[in-house]
This record gives structure tokens, C-alpha cells and sequence, in this order.
């Protein structure tokens, strides 16, 4: 029996739904299933993003490697995949280089044999910054735990506040990161050159990355076994305004919808794009790679 691939348009479109389901449910103050519908929305953002990106590929995959523990199994299945996406990359990328050193005489030919070694060294350097980077957010993931429960104190509000308004702003510096370096420049400007169609492609990936890596982060407190927890053994009045948890959720609700973040995640998922939004994304995207004409 052939495993069917869900569709991550509707995933998505699911996620919104427990999302608005999440807003009204707050608006009454039923905390714990306001927090438990916002846990479910983020987790199907993440799924969808991940169903897009070929990530996951069945049902089966869904539940099995990611479940509820939409930040913890999402990052180790990221770190898990990277080398052999990178690999296939690279194969891809040494079948087209015979093609392109064919077309290119003297200096240039010289530059992308350098550009070649250039790529496996940025792509064991990324690699390594992955696990550095798992490593803190599964320590950030203990530190919240310890918390999610307890009064939300004024230290932890300054620090998450920023935290949650630099995520959720989509913050120039997380293109930069993602795509500054000189090595990834170059790259990019030569595949555009040569392949200009598959630079919104590559972009966009990019993009539903920076999107998974925030979703990722805003989950952290309904990792399980929080969420069970508040669901199944909490008593709804101890669980109040002035919880983290419900703090937390309460301001992930106003800046994603303040960003329309779900809704641009839609839009990236079916490739809409004419949508303005991803325009303006897709341009800021090229800004921080140097491949915009402007």
C-alpha cells in the first residue's frame, strides 16, 4: 500500500483554525484550552512547513518523528537530515559545475573551483553550527520548563519580551545570518546567473526555514509533557494570568497575529508568489544575499 504525503496547504490551513480557536478561547480566559489550541496550532505550522520542505513525507512520519515535541524532534530531525541533504546538494551541484567549468575560461574557471571547495566548508560549518545551536536550545528548553508553571516574574518577562518581538518581527539580522555570508553570496550569484528561476525556489526554502526556526521557538513551554499536563491534571483555577505559561502564550498570540505570520507561511506553502507579502520577503531575501537589482 502507497503512504500518501498530506498536504501541507491543508495542514496550514487547520493550524489557522486552531489558531483563531486559540484567540477566542483567550478572550473568555479558559487558559488551559486556549493554551492547548495555540500548541496545536503551532505544531501543524511546523508539520506543514516541514511536509513542504520534504522533510517529512507520510502521515506515519508525522507522528512517529515529530508527535508533540514540535521543537525538540523538529531540530534533531533537522540536524539528522542536513548531511544527506547536503550530499544530495552536492551531487547536484557537481553534475551542473561540469556543465558551467565548460562554459568558463581563465579567472573564472579558477573562481568556481574555489567556490566548490568553498561550499563543502560552508556546509560542514553549517553542520557544526546546527548541533552548537541544538545544544543551546534544548538548554533554553530545561530553563523555560522550570518555569512554565511558577509566577511569571519581571526578569522573565523583559527577557522573553524581547525575545518574542525580535522572532517575531522578521528582523533584517535573520536574513543576514542565514544568508550573509560571502561564500553563500557568491554562490547565489552565480546559480542566478545561470539559473535565475531557481533562486525564489532556494529563497523561499530559506524562508520556510526562518519561519519552522520561529515556530520552533515560540513551542518551546508546550513541549511534553507541559501541555498533558495542563490538559489532563491542573486544576483551571490555578491556572491564572499571571502563570508563564499563560503570559507566554498570551504574547505569542498578539505578535503572530500582529505579523500575520500563519498566513504568510499559507502563502509561501502554495508559492503565491504574487502576494505582496512575499514579495517584500523574497526581496529582503535577495537584499541580504546581494542579489537584489536595487
Amino acid at each position: 500500500m502507497v503512504k500518501r504525503k498530506p498536504d501541507p496547504s491543508v495542514l496550514i490551513k487547520i493550524a489557522q483554525k486552531d489558531f483563531e480557536a486559540a484567540k477566542l478561547l483567550f478572550e473568555r480566559r479558559l487558559y488551559p484550552q486556549a493554551i492547548y489550541m495555540l500548541q496545536q496550532s503551532l505544531e501543524k505550522a511546523i508539520k506543514a512547513s516541514l511536509l513542504k520542505l520534504d522533510i517529512i513525507e507520510t502521515e506515519e512520519e508525522l507522528r512517529e518523528e515529530i508527535g508533540h515535541s514540535a521543537t525538540k524532534r523538529t531540530l534533531q530531525l533537522l540536524v539528522d537530515e542536513m548531511p544527506r541533504r547536503f550530499m544530495e546538494f552536492l551531487k547536484g551541484f557537481v553534475e551542473t559545475s561540469v556543465t558551467i567549468s565548460a562554459q568558463l575560461e581563465g579567472e573564472l574557471e579558477k573562481v568556481w573551483s574555489e567556490l566548490s571547495l568553498c561550499l563543502v566548508e560552508l556546509g560542514t560549518l553549517s553542520y557544526k553550527r546546527l548541533l552548537e545551536g541544538r545544544k543551546d536550545i534544548f538548554e533554553f528548553v530545561e530553563k523555560v520548563d522550570e518555569k512554565i508553571f511558577d509566577t511569571v516574574d519581571e526578569e522573565f518577562k523583559m527577557k522573553m519580551s524581547d525575545l518574542i518581538i525580535v522572532l517575531l518581527s522578521w528582523p533584517p539580522q535573520l536574513l543576514e545570518i542565514l544568508l550573509g555570508r560571502d561564500e553563500i553570496r557568491v554562490s547565489l550569484k552565480i546559480l542566478k546567473f545561470f539559473y535565475q528561476k531557481e533562486i525564489d525556489k532556494l529563497l523561499t526554502s530559506v524562508l520556510l526555514l526562518a519561519i519552522t526556526f520561529i515556530l520552533m521557538i515560540c513551542h518551546v513551554p508546550f513541549e511534553p509533557p507541559n501541555v498533558e499536563i495542563l490538559k489532563y491534571r491542573r486544576e483551571p483555577e490555578s491556572i491564572s494570568e499571571e502563570v508563564t505559561i499563560v503570559w507566554w502564550s498570551e504574547n505569542i498570540i498578539k505578535q503572530l497575529e500582529n505579523t500575520e505570520m500563519l498566513k504568510t507561511l499559507e502563502k509561501l506553502i502554495k508559492e503565491d508568489f504574487e502576494d505582496l507579502k512575499i514579495k517584500e520577503l523574497l526581496e529582503a531575501s535577495k537584499r541580504a544575499s546581494r542579489l537584489s537589482s536595487t
